[in-house]
């Protein structure tokens, strides 16, 4: 064989081989209690392999993964769950790998009340994905998804779709829909919804504001995923209550089977996020929890958790920690709200060794690089196609 085509071929080959990276993901933050002495939320659960022992993943050439980030509880929604002020989980998937969760945290129970949250959400119904063959414009706040096979959804309130890769109608892009029979308001934005499944291969969704529709041409994604209730990292108790907690179920219960989740602790268990003592929030620790919140009432001097600190952005970082009643613990990504404050969003991370790094990206994430590998960071949803 010519040496020319010899090395033509070695090029080839690195070229198309896997890629093996590392991630970090963070839950959003539970929202604080509402009144004056509301208890403090939790911090989101946080998923990494950098400087742990989680196995890398892997991911393939010319293949797009998806990034969602958690969006943080919000103290003014209804606490019926299993979406209310609880945060929401930040997700990595994509058609060849196991799908990463990184739950959101729990709230903080009122002044008037012990009714702190235990509870964040979790996700089944992982790795669907229809072709979408057309997209017709109904009205400037509506459009209708022709699907090329069966979708399985149907107007309950656990469930969303997301679309990508759509040419022309580019307005319909990385946006997630959620069904608002109940009157709930969605999870990327207030308004995007999933308001009509007319047959089996037909969705309608709708905007919250009038949009200036392209007409559609070719191509595009639809994921679609269940949200069913689940442990996170619980916010701090009301007026009078000691303890911020965690309480993970029973994964296989909700088909859990391939997926990269946190490690089940209970309150009271040995563990390394634990319930707090008295009136302080529990700590966070690797691919298992951030910081739970710390209570309220006359508790002047709780401290919150104080999540779990990382170094894959290139410097350490502290993410996911609690709140008490009366304070954050610091600004950052998947902490829980004090009193009457919304939790933080979650945030991804990807670290990419630079020679292998594509550069093909959506959702505008924060492009750096420490030694030898570039990191791509994002604060909203998006993609990456290796």
């Amino acid at each position: 064989m010519p040496l020319g085509l010899a090395k033509s071929i070695l090029a080839d080959n690195k070229r198309n081989a896997p890629i093996t990276i590392d991630y970090l993901l963070v839950g959003g933050g539970g929202a604080g209690g509402s009144g004056t002495y509301g208890g403090g939320g939790g911090g989101g659960s946080v998923m990494t392999s950098y400087g742990t022992s989680a196995t890398k993943i892997t991911l393939k050439r010319d293949e797009t993964y998806y990034v969602r980030i958690g969006r943080g509880g919000i103290y003014t929604d209804p606490e019926t769950l299993p979406y209310g002020r609880c945060g929401w989980p930040t997700l990595l998937y994509g058609p060849n790998i196991t799908i990463i969760a990184a739950v959101g945290g729990g709230f903080g129970g009122k002044s008037t009340a012990k009714d702190g949250s235990l509870y964040s959400l979790i996700v089944r119904d992982l790795g669907k994905f229809y072709t979408i063959t057309n997209i017709t414009k109904i009205n400037s706040t509506t459009a209708e998804i022709t699907t090329s096979a069966a979708h399985g959804v149907t107007m309950a309130n656990n469930q969303y779709i997301s679309i990508s890769g759509v040419n022309g109608m580019v307005q319909i892009n990385n946006r997630t829909y959620q069904d608002d029979s109940t009157g709930w308001a969605g999870y990327t934005g207030l308004g995007f919804e999933i308001s009509s499944v007319p047959s089996s291969t037909l969705i309608q969704i709708t905007t919250p504001t009038n949009t200036a529709w392209n007409s559609y041409t070719s191509g595009g994604t639809l994921y679609y995923m269940t949200y069913y209730q689940g442990g996170s990292p619980g916010g701090g108790y009301g007026q009078t209550g000691a303890l911020g907690g965690v309480a993970w179920p029973n994964w296989a219960t909700y088909g859990f089977s391939s997926i990269i989740a946190p490690t089940p602790y209970y309150p009271g268990s040995a563990g390394p996020f634990m319930c707090g003592t008295s009136y302080n929030g529990g700590n966070g620790a690797t691919n298992v929890g951030g910081g739970g919140g710390g209570a309220g009432g006359d508790a002047d001097t709780a401290t919150p958790g104080i999540g779990y600190s990382n170094s894959i952005s290139g410097s350490s970082v502290t993410y996911a920690p609690g709140s008490s009643w009366n304070r954050g613990a610091n600004s950052s990504y998947g902490i829980g709200g004090a009193a009457n404050n919304n939790g933080n969003y979650g945030i991804c991370i990807l670290r990419i060794p630079t020679i292998l790094y594509s550069g093909n990206k959506t959702g505008s994430p924060t492009v750096s690089t420490a030694g030898s590998d570039t990191i791509l960071t994002y604060t909203s949803d998006g993609t990456y196609t290796a």
